[in-house]
């Protein structure tokens, strides 16, 4: 109601004069600003192409890890029972692994993540900074077919087997392409805005 609103404004050492001024002034900023970057070019083809060409280093995967995992759920905001409890699974699966029970039947039989569960576990390849980072971290620690213990990550327990370490290898330009022109158009308009500015 206009009380409120009057306190409000009061609260932000407004008054309605000031407060339209201010809204207008941010409006117009917004429009002057929308209108500058109508008027930057896009980014060719060729220009997207020659970067790609130049910056080889920087479209490189790193090494990469294939990998199965059997997963356990803890759901956000878990009780410290209901956490101990999915430990306690992980620990009991971890143990008949142990003793030579086969990885991908138990993947589909317990892992709770339903994606890799099908596939007994099978993860597609990752390099670094694409997974969880406690899961990522033990992953390039173990060799080639040796079964991690039991990892915590903010979503659950997890235990992997790496199958394999995978060279790096350089992406594509066409899987690449439409990030390196959204990449070159940020860049363009931030320098469009920083001259207009001066």
């Amino acid at each position: 109601n206009d009380a409120e609103w009057a306190q409000f404004l009061k609260s932000q050492f407004l008054d309605p004069q000031a407060y339209r001024a201010e809204i207008r002034i941010r409006y117009t900023l917004d429009a002057l600003v929308k209108e500058e970057a109508a008027k930057v070019p896009p980014v060719t083809g060729e220009e997207a192409r020659a970067y790609y060409d130049t910056n080889p280093a920087a479209f490189e995967t790193g090494e990469r890890i294939q990998a199965h995992q059997i997963f356990f759920l803890v759901e956000k905001g878990a009780t410290t029972d209901e956490r101990d409890a999915a430990k306690a699974r992980a620990e009991g699966v971890l143990a008949r692994l142990k003793k030579g029970e086969n990885f991908e039947e138990l993947a589909r039989a317990v892992s709770q993540d339903p994606a890799s569960a099908v596939p007994g576990g099978k993860l597609p390849p990752f390099a670094r900074g694409q997974i969880e980072r406690a899961v990522e971290l033990e992953a390039f620690r173990l060799k080639p077919g040796e079964i991690s213990g039991v990892i915590w990550s903010r979503v659950g327990y997890h235990i992997i087997r790496v199958d394999e370490r995978l060279p790096s290898e350089r992406l594509s330009y066409d899987a690449v392409r439409q990030r390196i022109k959204a990449a070159l158009g940020a860049q363009r308009q931030q320098r469009n805005l920083a001259d207009l500015v001066a």
